[in-house]
């Protein structure tokens, strides 16, 4: 098994890691599917700074189904798993023992393979775009944080043609508008862009030892050009981001 990590969620730094399964565990989420497995030398020696054993880890699929890891039939890339570790050493290999949270990685087939990922960039691109928008043809003046997040709804909601958009436009609004309170979450929050292939492009925000809670700002963007909801639409999910991140459940929440 080939996991290459993506840093931003966790202890780990971009690192590729490998290892043999060793059996099945309980995923820390139910339904789920998780493995133990046992580290190659290399890793081991990577991982050792972290864990008191590093010989093994949990890798947590949650409720991705066995069948996207590569080389079974349902396998189509992005198979996103939660690395765990032990915090003291022995030879218990109960999923129970493995607390340590490390991070996020993604399940490959081969060392090199690229990664799915938006690139950080585009995003970035996106959010200067609507603020330029703004000014230039509303003069409304836009920054990137969550202090005014009331003007930036205001006219996502008012730039929307009268008759609707078609299907291509529609999409270019929201990852635009996405993007943009996407961003305005990571500065406040830090945290980073992720690609889940459950749920699409989030942004995680950390929970200090506990993982990350996933946010979704690309739905509420679509509420709010499709639906013309009120600015208060946009505050309220805000709320919600604040109280995921404040969460002490295990489990990620996930604001949508």
């Amino acid at each position: 098994m080939i996991l290459a990590v993506l840093e931003g969620d966790g202890l780990l730094k971009e690192i590729t890691l490998g290892g043999a399964v060793v059996g099945e565990a309980k995923s820390k989420v139910s339904p789920g599917t998780a493995y133990i497995v046992r580290m190659e030398k290399g890793s081991e020696d990577a991982l050792r700074i972290y864990t008191p054993d590093p010989r093994f880890l949990l890798v947590d699929l949650e409720d991705l189904p066995a069948m996207r890891l590569p080389g079974m039939p349902g396998y189509i890339g992005g198979a996103f798993v939660r690395l765990y570790a032990k915090t003291l050493y022995g030879d218990d290999q109960d999923s129970s023992v493995f607390s340590k949270f490390l991070g996020t990685a993604e399940i490959v087939e081969r060392e090199g393979q690229p990664l799915l990922s938006t690139p950080r960039a585009a995003y970035e691109q996106a959010a200067n775009e609507m603020i330029a928008y703004a000014m230039d043809l509303h003069r409304v003046k836009l920054e990137v944080g969550i202090a005014s997040l009331r003007d930036p709804a205001t006219v996502m909601i008012e730039m929307a043609p009268p008759g609707g958009y078609s299907s291509l436009p529609l999409g270019r609004a929201i990852f635009l508008w996405g993007s943009f309170l996407g961003e305005c979450i990571l500065k406040e929050f830090d945290g980073r862009w992720f690609d889940d292939p459950k749920i699409g492009e989030l942004v995680l925000v950390p929970r200090g030892p506990l993982p990350p809670a996933k946010v979704s700002p690309f739905r509420i963007a679509e509420r709010l050009i499709r639906r013309k909801e009120s600015a208060v639409a946009v505050l309220a999910w805000l709320e919600r981001v604040k109280e995921a991140k404040a969460s002490t459940e295990f489990a990620p929440p996930l604001v949508r």
